[in-house]
């Protein structure tokens, strides 16, 4: 299954490219599309954007792929070779791409991610086992930049320092209410109390 992300780019994000993440600040990126990352390259962080999936062989053919189950972060090669490579993704709801296109929303979450430079490369979200849905996982910012930092070995573990919970909503209602509030006029309350 693969995953939409809604981004929330934080204001304060003063790192090398933030002006190009910035742009990406609310839009929904699938599969196949340019998404932006956080990356910290000798304790220096650092915006970057890529496409999200890795294009690898798959017998005969190639196919994309966009998450990386945590249980294969050891035993996949691929997966292993790019720990080394991590990146971070902030955002505040994302979508199941399947026919339910359940909506899952709260405050500011990261999701771990790992970044394969190369040509075909791109970016593979880091995602919960099967057995737990194989859903995006989510770290509070202290817990993402720790995984970040972390070296190879523990960083499997880190995935279950401070998480975020998001719960199942209807982003396009919130907005449109949003909308709503600000388009309407002050109430007879509030001009009173002006």
């Amino acid at each position: 299954m693969s995953w939409g992300y809604r981004f929330c780019v934080p204001a304060n994000a003063r790192a090398e490219g933030s002006e190009d993440a910035s742009a990406y600040d609310g839009r929904v990126v699938t599969a196949g599309r340019q998404l932006p990352y956080l990356e910290r390259i000798s304790g220096r962080a650092r915006w970057g954007t890529t496409r999200y999936g890795i294009t690898m062989a798959n017998g005969s053919k190639s196919r994309l792929f966009w998450n990386a189950k945590r249980e294969a972060l050891r035993t996949n090669e691929q997966w292993s070779r790019l720990s080394r490579m991590r990146v971070l993704l902030p955002v505040d709801a994302y979508v199941e791409s399947s026919p339910t296109r359940r909506w899952m929303a709260g405050g500011r979450a990261w999701v771990p991610g790992l970044l394969d430079p190369s040509r075909s490369g791109g970016i593979v979200t880091i995602t919960e086992a099967a057995a737990q849905g194989g859903v995006p996982i989510l770290l509070t910012q202290d817990a993402a930049i720790a995984w970040l930092d972390a070296n190879q070995w523990e960083m499997e573990a880190l995935l279950d320092g401070g998480r975020v919970v998001f719960e199942q909503a209807d982003i396009f209602l919130s907005a449109r209410l949003d909308a709503e509030s600000k388009a309407s006029p002050p109430s007879l309350e509030k001009r009173r109390a002006a």
